[in-house]
C-alpha cells in the first residue's frame, strides 16, 4: 500500500511527523513525503513543499503581505489559501510529480487539509490536527484579527470530509468534538521514544532542576526564573532554550543573570535531550495559560522528563497535572504563581524526589512513542475502513 505524508515543516526538526513515517513503514506502507527540509532515510520518495523564493525585494514582500491581509480581513479565505506561494507550488507538484493513486494521505495540520482533500484522488485522509487550531495564538491580537476566523473556517470546511482525526491530548480532542460535531478524535500524544535508563541519585544538599524548550515570548520564561526568589539554597536550574526568537533568548539570558543559581546552556541535538538530562533531578515547566492550547498543553518536554527519569514540577495545567498526579511522579502547583510552586519544592526531601523519580521510571514504560504506535495504527485502520 502507498501512503503520502504532507506537512509544511522540516522533517529533521519534527519528531511527531518523523514517527508517523516510521509507523507507516512498519505497517508495510511505501511512504512518500511532501514536506520541507531534507528527506528521511525511511521514505521511498520526497518532494520539497517549500516554494522557491521569488520575492526579490522588501517591496515585493510588503505587497504580498498587504494583499494577504486584505483577503483575510474581507473573509476571502479560499482566495487567501489558494494564492499562497507554498500551496501553488504544491499544486504544481500534484499535477506533475505526485500523480500516484495513494491508499492513505496523512495531512499534518489544517494548513495542508484543503490541498490534500482537493488532490486525494480516492485516497483515505487521516488529519493530524495537532493542537486546537481556532485558538492557536489567541493571546496575540494580530492573530485574532487576521487569522482566527480563517482558522475556524478551515476547520468547518475540512473536518466533515476527512476519514479520521488525531490530536495531541484529551482536552483538545473533546473540544474539537463539541465545537465541530465530529466523533472524538484519536489522542496521539507527543511522547518520545522509550529510553532504557535508570533514575540517578539525588544529593542531600543539591537539587538540579532542568527546563528545555522553545524560547517564545508567550511562554514567559522569566516566570520560572522567579522561583528563585523563594527557593532554598539546595536548588539550581539549567535552562536550555531551543533557538526561536533571538532577541527574546538574549533578553532571557540577561534576566537569568539576576539569580546566581540559574545557568543558560546551549541546546542539545534532539536525540541527546533525554540521555543528557538524565543526570538532573527534576524537570520544571510553569506555563501561564495565556491561550487555550497553553492551558491544555501536554508538550514533548513532559515526556522527555519522564524518559530521563526525572521528578516533575508543573503548574495546574490540566493535561500535565493529570499525568503527574496519576503517576505521582512530581508536584503540581495550586496556581501559576512562582512562589506557590517554589513553596512546594522547598517542602521536598531527598527521599521524596527519589521516590518520584522511581515513579517516573515506571511511567516511562507506558508513556512512550512505541505505545503511541498502536494508537496510530488504530487511526490508520479507521481511515482506511471509513
Amino acid at each position: 500500500m502507498k501512503a503520502l505524508i504532507v506537512c509544511f515543516s522540516d522533517l529533521a526538526k519534527d519528531p511527531r511527523v518523523s514517527r508517523q513515517i516510521k509507523w507507516l513503514t512498519d505497517l508495510g506502507f511505501s511512504v512518500t513525503t511532501l514536506a520541507e527540509g531534507p528527506a528521511s532515510e525511511q521514505v521511498e520518495r520526497h518532494f520539497c513543499a517549500k516554494a522557491p523564493n521569488v520575492e526579490r525585494t522588501a517591496l515585493h514582500r510588503l505587497r504580498r503581505k498587504v494583499k494577504s491581509g486584505s483577503k483575510l480581513l474581507l473573509g476571502k479565505f479560499d482566495e487567501f489559501y489558494w494564492t499562497r506561494p507554498a500551496i501553488q507550488h504544491c499544486e504544481e507538484l500534484f499535477y506533475t510529480s505526485l500523480t500516484d493513486a495513494f491508499d492513505l494521505i496523512v495531512a499534518n495540520d489544517f494548513n495542508t487539509a484543503p490541498l490534500v482533500l482537493r488532490y486525494r484522488r480516492g485516497a483515505k485522509v487521516l488529519l493530524d490536527a495537532h493542537e486546537y487550531s481556532p485558538e492557536e495564538f489567541s493571546d496575540v491580537w494580530k492573530w485574532r484579527l487576521f487569522f482566527q476566523k480563517y482558522s475556524c473556517d478551515l476547520c468547518r470546511q475540512t473536518l466533515p470530509h476527512v476519514d479520521a482525526v488525531m490530536t495531541v491530548n484529551e482536552g483538545i480532542a473533546k473540544r474539537y468534538a463539541e465545537v465541530f460535531n465530529i466523533p472524538v478524535p484519536f489522542v496521539l500524544t507527543n511522547a518520545t521514544s522509550y529510553y532504557d535508563l535508570k533514575p540517578c541519585d539525588v544529593a542531600e544538599d543539591r537539587i538540579r532542576l532542568i527546563h528545555h524548550g522553545v524560547a517564545a515570548k508567550s511562554r514567559n520564561l522569566d516566570t520560572m526564573f522567579r522561583l528563585f526568589d523563594t527557593l532554598d539554597d539546595r536548588f539550581e536550574l539549567d535552562v536550555i532554550m531551543v533557538p526561536g526568537d533571538r532577541s527574546y533568548i538574549a533578553k532571557m539570558e540577561r534576566v537569568a543573570k539576576k539569580w546566581p543559581k540559574i545557568r543558560c546552556l546551549p541546546p542539545f541535538p534532539m536525540k541527546e535531550i533525554v540521555p543528557s538530562t538524565n543526570k538532573y533531578d527534576m524537570g520544571v515547566f510553569l506555563l501561564p495559560p495565556v491561550n487555550f492550547n497553553y492551558f491544555y498543553g501536554l508538550p514533548n518536554k513532559l515526556f522527555e522528563f519522564l524518559q530521563a527519569r526525572l521528578a516533575i514540577a508543573v503548574g495546574p495545567s490540566p493535561e500535565m497535572a493529570r499525568v503527574v498526579r496519576h503517576y505521582e511522579c512530581g508536584v503540581v502547583s495550586p496556581d501559576f504563581k512562582p512562589k506557590s510552586l517554589a513553596t512546594q519544592l522547598n517542602s521536598l526531601t531527598r527521599d521524596d524526589i527519589l521516590a518520584m523519580k522511581q515513579r517516573s521510571h515506571r511511567a516511562a514504560k507506558e508513556l512512550n512513542a512505541e505505545a503511541n504506535g498502536l494508537i496510530f495504527k488504530q487511526a490508520v485502520n479507521k481511515a482506511l475502513n471509513s
